[in-house]
């Protein structure tokens, strides 16, 4: 399963702009795409409420587990937007 993660350490960047447009254009080429925001501000998850009905379907995470988040079953292509800062260097 392709795995795509969208990291700067810079805030404003354009990552949760770049994770909706990169999972919207897998989800147009048919996969199961699920988008993952691990954003604070929650851009990404803003994004996917917003879309329209008609437009092929891309999923956020699976949190039936407390402890782990996965992808739904099914899922081929996965897009994860993360927070600034991420990954930090010690």
């Amino acid at each position: 399963m392709p795995i795509v993660v969208v990291a700067n350490p810079k805030g404003g960047a354009g990552k949760s702009t770049l994770s909706t447009n990169i999972a919207g254009y897998f989800a147009r080429q048919g996969y199961a795409v699920m988008l993952g925001d691990a954003d604070r501000q929650q851009s990404c998850a803003v994004w996917l409420r917003q879309r329209s009905a008609q437009a092929r379907p891309i999923v956020t995470w699976d949190a039936s587990s407390v402890d782990v988040l996965r992808p739904p079953r099914g899922t081929t292509h996965v897009v994860l937007d993360t927070p600034a800062g991420w990954p930090c260097k010690d």
